[in-house]
Formats: C-alpha cells, sequence, structure tokens
C-alpha cells in the first residue's frame, strides 16, 4: 500500500447498520468507545472509522442486550469476549 492509498474505512451509515443508534455513535465516539479516524471526532464533523470498528460495534451492541454496561462491552469487545478483570469471557453462543 502506497503512502497516499487510504485505509478502508465505515461511515456512518455503516455503523447504524450493525446496529448502533445515532446517540449511541455520537456518546461512544466522544468517550472513545469507539475509535475514530477523523482528527476531530466532535458533533457538527463528519466522522469516518477504520472498519474493525464495525465489528467492535456489533459486538458491543451485542454484549449490551445481554445486560452489560458500554464499559464492560466495550472490554469485552475488543479483548475477545474477556470482561474486566478477567473473571468471564462471553462467548459468541451468549449473544
Amino acid at each position: 500500500m502506497s503512502a497516499t492509498e487510504e485505509l478502508p474505512q465505515a461511515s456512518y451509515q455503516d455503523l447504524r447498520q450493525v446496529g448502533v443508534s445515532p446517540r449511541q455513535i455520537d456518546i461512544w465516539t466522544r468517550y472513545g468507545f469507539l475509535i475514530t479516524t477523523t482528527p476531530r471526532p466532535g458533533s457538527g464533523y463528519a466522522r469516518r472509522w477504520p472498519v474493525e470498528e464495525l465489528e467492535v460495534a456489533r459486538r458491543m451492541v451485542a454484549y449490551m442486550q445481554v445486560g452489560l454496561s458500554v464499559r464492560a462491552a466495550n472490554h469485552a469487545a475488543r479483548h475477545d469476549g474477556l470482561l474486566p478483570g478477567g473473571a468471564w469471557r462471553i462467548s459468541e453462543t451468549t449473544t
């Protein structure tokens, strides 16, 4: 890949398609639960995310549906289902 080639990025609509609400997109991005590639990820600016964040978002939605907090869901989504503290692992069949 050349230095001028851009990495694939996900859009707002891509995140909506995996089940993230508009409010969740805004809050999760502002608080760092979803990592943006946009230098200014605040309100009023177009945002883009690495495509890998789509899987993180999908897992977070599923984990929150079974009762995890947003922080625990984010940790589990980024650490192969491992909950904070490492005491339990969430399996994909759980979600």
